[in-house]
C-alpha cells in the first residue's frame, strides 16, 4: 500500500476507534488493533497522540465541511437549502456514524487540547450558514427579520438534538417533520421540506 493510501486506511481506523472508546481513550495501539498494523506503523504516520488526535478531528472537520459547501453551491434557495443540509447530516448519522459519533463527543469536550480547534470549526460552519441566511434576505425567501447569526446558531445547537433522534431511531417521517419545522421557525418561512407537503 502506497504511504497515501496507508494514511488514509489509518484515518478510517482512527475515526472508528475514537467513536468506538472517546477522544480521551483512543490510542496509537488501539488503532493499530482496528488497522491489523503494528503500532510502530501508527507512531509513522501519526508521531505523537496529540498528532493522531488533531489528524482524526480534522477528518471530521473535513467531512462535515465539505457536507455544508455541496449543499451551499448547489441552486436551491436558503430555506431548502438548509433543510437539505440538515437532512444530509442526519442521514451522515446513519451512513457515516462514527464521524458523527467523534463530532458529538467533540462538540462537549471543553478541555484546553481540542475545544480551541472545535471552536475554530463550528465559527467557520455558523458563518457559512450565516452567509447562506443573509443571501435568502436579499433574494425575498428568509423573513427580513430574521438575525442571520442567531439563526446559524441554533441551527448548530440543533444539529445535536437531530443526531440524538438519529441515533434513537426515530421514523424518517418524524426527522422530516422536525428537521421542517427547525428550518421554518429558524427562518420564518411557511412551509419547507418533505413533511409540509
Amino acid at each position: 500500500m502506497n504511504p497515501d493510501d496507508r494514511r488514509a486506511q489509518l484515518l478510517v481506523c482512527g475515526v472508528r476507534v475514537f467513536a468506538n472508546l472517546g477522544i480521551g481513550r483512543a490510542s496509537h495501539a488501539e488503532v493499530a488493533r482496528e488497522a491489523g498494523v503494528s503500532v510502530a506503523t501508527i507512531f509513522n504516520y501519526f508521531p505523537t497522540r496529540e498528532n493522531l488526535v488533531e489528524q482524526v478531528l480534522n477528518q471530521v472537520d473535513e467531512f462535515l465541511t465539505e457536507m455544508t459547501a455541496t449543499i451551499e453551491t448547489s441552486d436551491l434557495g436558503a430555506p431548502e437549502a438548509l433543510y437539505k443540509l440538515m437532512r444530509a447530516f442526519a442521514d451522515a448519522a446513519n451512513t457515516d456514524s462514527d464521524m458523527i459519533r467523534v463530532w458529538l463527543e467533540w462538540s462537549t469536550s471543553i478541555r484546553d487540547d481540542i475545544w480551541p480547534k472545535y471552536l475554530d470549526f463550528q465559527e467557520r460552519v455558523i458563518d457559512r450558514l450565516r452567509q447562506m441566511i443573509v443571501n435568502g434576505q436579499r433574494a425575498g425567501v428568509v423573513a427580513a427579520d430574521v438575525d442571520p447569526e442567531d439563526a446559524a446558531r441554533i441551527v448548530v445547537g440543533d444539529a445535536h438534538m437531530v443526531a440524538l433522534m438519529q441515533f434513537a431511531h426515530r421514523a424518517s417521517a418524524d426527522m422530516d417533520r422536525f428537521l421542517s419545522h427547525l428550518v421554518e421557525s429558524v427562518l420564518k418561512v411557511s412551509t419547507v421540506g418533505g413533511a409540509s407537503r
